[in-house]
């Protein structure tokens, strides 16, 4: 069983241009802040990439173009994402992919700004807890925990199946 030293997790799902960093960029983020194990807010936004989105995004997540063109910029939603995470500990359904994308856009949007939050893994800790279930992708965690993902590779669905996750069976 996990302890967490601190009270304040910031669960996060990001969909992204499907691009390797440094050139991909979050075109989806959802936040989930869990507090004393307990959801107390979201944050969610689509984001506008300002390049054309490739197909095969589109396809996996449902997110067209059309839909991000209104959308705001990184860099204009950056410090409120800021807020939002504080100094509590990112959790994330494979952490080094969502937090790398999160830590690049961040400081790529704020100047001398460096993401050094703690981070920890569902998948690093689900492995560790559950070794006899083999798989550990968020459709298999869900089927086997019985847990609702509305919107399968959208952020905020994936955050909140993520988040479900984390304070039912990885913290209590």
């Amino acid at each position: 069983m996990f302890m967490p030293d601190k009270e304040t997790f910031i669960v996060i799902d990001v969909e992204t241009n499907g691009k390797k960093i440094p050139d991909g960029k979050i075109i989806e983020i959802a936040m989930i802040k869990i507090y004393n194990n307990l959801p107390i807010d979201y944050f969610h936004s689509l984001i506008n990439p300002q390049e054309r989105l490739p197909w095969f995004i589109t396809k996996l997540t449902g997110i067209k173009n059309s839909m991000l063109k209104c959308a705001p910029t990184f860099n204009e939603i950056a410090l409120e994402i800021v807020k939002f995470i504080d100094d509590g500990i990112i959790v994330a359904h494979n952490a080094t992919f969502d937090y790398a994308y999160l830590k690049c856009e961040l400081e790529r949007s704020i100047q001398n700004f460096n993401l050094q939050n703690e981070k920890i893994c569902t998948v690093k800790l689900a492995r560790k807890k559950f070794p006899e279930l083999g798989k550990y992708n968020l459709d298999f965690l869900s089927e086997t925990f019985n847990i609702n993902n509305p919107k399968r590779h959208r952020a905020y669905g994936d955050a909140m199946a993520t988040a479900e996750f984390f304070i039912k069976h990885l913290i209590k």
